[in-house]
C-alpha cells in the first residue's frame, strides 16, 4: 500500500471530527473519499499534512508519517491541492507553478551552470501541456478565470513529481466541459503511476474514475469498496447520495 490510514482520530475540544477511520490507498489507483458536508474528509487531508493534531497511524510506503514534519512531505513524494484556491494572484502562472519546486531545488550559480533552470523549464512545460495551460504561463493569475486557476494549482502540485497526490474537491466550481476534461486529466495522472486520493462531491466525477471509494459520515467510515458496491449500499444512499442514486 502507498498509504495506510489506521484508526485515525481527530478531536477539536469535545467534537470528534474523525473517529477511528481506517482505509488503504493502493499504488497507481484513484481512491475516492466521499461523504456529506462536515463528514471529516478535509480533516483527513489536514491530518496527513499535520495541520491538525491526531491520534492513530498514517503510514506512507511503510514509513510512519508522524515522525516527519510537514515541509518534508513533498520530498517524500506527497503533494496536494486545496478545497479553496491557494494561488498567488500577483504572480504569473509560471511563477505559481514553479513554487511547487521550492522545497526540492534551490538556485545557485553551480546549479544554474549545470542546467537547473533548463530542467525546471522542461518540467514546467510538461505539466503545463498536460493541463492545457501553456498559453497562460506569462499571464498574471489575477486576470485568469477560476477554471484555469484550478489547473494552475494542480500543476503546482504535479511539478514536484509526487507518488501520491491529494485532491480536495478538484471539480468544485468547474463547468460541465471543464469537469469532463478534469476526469481525463486525473485518469492520465493515474496512468503516470501516481496514486490519487480525492475528495469530491460531484458523483459524476467520483463514480466514473475511482477504483475504490471510502464513504464517511459524522467522522466515521460507513462503507468502502468499488463504485458499484458503494453506489448500492443503503447506508450510503441514506447518508449522502439519497434520491440521486434511486433516480
Amino acid at each position: 500500500m502507498i498509504l495506510q490510514v489506521k484508526d485515525l482520530t481527530v478531536r477539536f475540544g469535545g467534537l470528534v471530527a474523525v473517529n477511528k477511520l481506517s482505509f488503504d490507498v493502493k499504488p497507481s489507483t484513484i481512491h475516492g473519499l466521499i461523504g456529506p458536508n462536515g463528514a471529516g474528509k478535509t480533516t483527513v487531508f489536514n491530518s496527513i499534512f499535520k495541520l491538525v493534531p491526531y491520534n492513530g497511524n498514517l503510514i506512507y510506503k511503510n514509513i510512519d508519517m508522524g515522525k516527519y514534519p510537514t515541509h518534508s512531505l513533498v520530498n517524500m513524494g506527497i503533494s496536494r491541492t486545496f478545497q479553496n484556491l491557494s494561488i498567488f494572484y500577483s504572480m504569473t502562472v509560471k511563477e505559481n507553478i514553479l513554487v511547487g519546486l521550492h522545497s526540492k531545488k534551490s538556485s545557485n550559480l553551480i546549479k544554474d551552470t549545470l542546467g537547473y533552470k533548463i530542467n525546471s523549464e522542461k518540467e514546467l512545460l510538461e505539466v503545463s501541456e498536460l493541463l492545457n495551460i501553456l498559453p497562460y504561463l506569462s499571464v498574471y493569475a489575477m486576470f485568469l478565470p477560476f477554471g484555469i486557476l484550478k489547473m494552475v494549482e494542480l500543476a503546482r502540485a504535479l511539478i514536484s513529481k509526487p507518488q501520491l497526490i491529494l485532491l480536495d474537491e478538484p471539480g468544485a466550481g468547474l463547468n460541465p466541459a471543464e469537469k469532463e476534461r478534469l476526469k481525463e486529466i486525473i485518469k492520465r495522472i493515474k496512468e503516470m503511476g501516481i496514486s490519487v486520493l480525492m475528495v469530491e462531491h460531484d458523483m459524476g466525477i467520483i463514480m466514473n474514475i475511482s477504483d475504490e471509494i471510502t464513504v464517511m459520515n459524522f467522522g466515521e467510515k460507513i462503507s468502502a469498496g468499488t463504485p458499484e458496491m458503494v453506489i448500492h449500499d443503503l447506508k450510503v444512499i441514506e447518508a449522502y447520495l439519497g434520491e440521486e442514486i434511486h433516480a
